[in-house]
C-alpha cells in the first residue's frame, strides 16, 4: 500500500505539514530545486513526511501541543507571531506558513542525500608522543540545514544536530 499525505492539521493521522501539491508549487520558484523536481511522487511523500518527522524530532517548538493525542508537534497554542506582527498569536488549527515552507526545503535536503545517516567521527590523526588528536569531522552536515533553522527562526530551536551526538555529564 503506497504511503499517502495526510496534512490537515486536525486530522489524527496527520503524518505531513505539508502537501504534494503544495511542495510542487514552492519549488516552482526556488533555484535549485531540481531534486525535488526530478523526483517521483512515491519519493516526494515519503520526504515530506521524513522532513516532518526529522523537524518534530530535533526541534523544540515553543508553545504547546494543542491535545496530547494529536501525531504530530502542531498545531500549537500559544505561539506568539513574529515580532513585527506585534503581540498575535498563530492560529492553532492550521499548520503555519513558515511551518510548510521549512517542511519543504528539509524534503529537498532529504531528497538531496540522507542526513539522518550515522555520520561517521573517526580520527583523521593520531600521535603517540606528546598525545595529538586530530577529528575528522570538518565534513559533518547537520540534519538540519542552514535555509531550515533561518526559516523556523524563532518559533523553535534545534535541540541537536547528530542522533550520535550524546551530552556528557560529569559526576
Amino acid at each position: 500500500m503506497a504511503l499517502v499525505i495526510d496534512a490537515v492539521a486536525t486530522s489524527p493521522t496527520a503524518n505531513s505539514y505539508c502537501t504534494e501539491a503544495t511542495a510542487t508549487t514552492y519549488f516552482e520558484s526556488r533555484l535549485y530545486a531540481d531534486v525535488w523536481t526530478n523526483a517521483g511522487p512515491d519519493e516526494q511523500t515519503m520526504a515530506l513526511v521524513q522532513a516532518t518527522r526529522t523537524l518534530d524530532q530535533f526541534v523544540n517548538w515553543q508553545g504547546q501541543v494543542v491535545t496530547n493525542a494529536q501525531p504530530l508537534a502542531w498545531p500549537r497554542s500559544l505561539v506568539q507571531q513574529d515580532d513585527r506582527v506585534g503581540g498575535t498569536y498563530l492560529s492553532s488549527t492550521t499548520f503555519p506558513d513558515f511551518l510548510v515552507k521549512a517542511t519543504c526545503e528539509m524534503a529537498l535536503a532529504l531528497l538531496a542525500e540522507d542526513r539522518l545517516a550515522e555520520q561517521e567521527t573517526g580520527l583523521s590523526s593520531l600521535a603517540v608522543d606528546v598525545i595529538s588528536l586530530t577529528f575528522a569531522s570538518a565534513d559533518r552536515k547537520d540534519i538540519i540545514p542552514a535555509p531550515v533553522r533561518v526559516i523556523i527562526g524563532s518559533y523553535g530551536r534545534v535541540t541537536r544536530q547528530s542522533p550520535s551526538v550524546v551530552s556528557l555529564v560529569r559526576v
